[in-house]
């Protein structure tokens, strides 16, 4: 996972790609890990997103908020109250959305300097007419 999160950190690429086995530690290994460094370490919008609402849902609510509950600065930087939702919080004055492959209207809403990718075997090629997933996440990082 340490050659994942090193490209991912780096400014020579505009994208990863990892291939990898089920339970291989990408969610939390990778994906959580480098989105709780970027809203703590060097605050920028960033999107999650995953193939179903419950799946999105289920990682937002127990895998994504026991980190922040582990990670002094995130857990201080976390907004309270209503400007944190199952599918947005506000951390160190930054957004961090969670969407879904079947939702155009969370792919689509807000610009994000880092997209998150999850589980992108297990979703379709296109979003209720609006494209590709992929593309959808590049618009967000174009308009960011």
């Amino acid at each position: 996972m340490l050659g994942i999160t090193e490209a991912i950190e780096s400014p020579e690429f505009s994208s990863v790609t990892a291939v990898l086995g089920s339970q291989m530690s990408k969610t939390d290994g990778v994906i959580l890990n480098s989105i709780g460094h970027t809203l703590d370490e060097q605050p920028k919008p960033c999107l999650y997103i995953g193939p179903t609402r419950k799946l999105v849902e289920s990682i937002s609510k127990s895998r994504f908020m026991a980190m922040v509950h582990a990670v002094p600065g995130l857990m201080a930087g976390l907004a309270v109250g209503k400007a944190c939702t199952v599918t947005e919080k506000f951390v160190n004055g930054v957004r961090l959305g969670f969407g879904w492959a079947g939702s155009a209207t969370e792919l689509s809403s807000h610009p994000a300097a880092r997209v998150y990718i999850d589980e992108r075997d297990r979703m379709g090629h296109d979003v209720q007419g609006e494209g590709d997933v992929n593309t959808l996440a590049e618009a967000r990082t174009s308009t960011y």
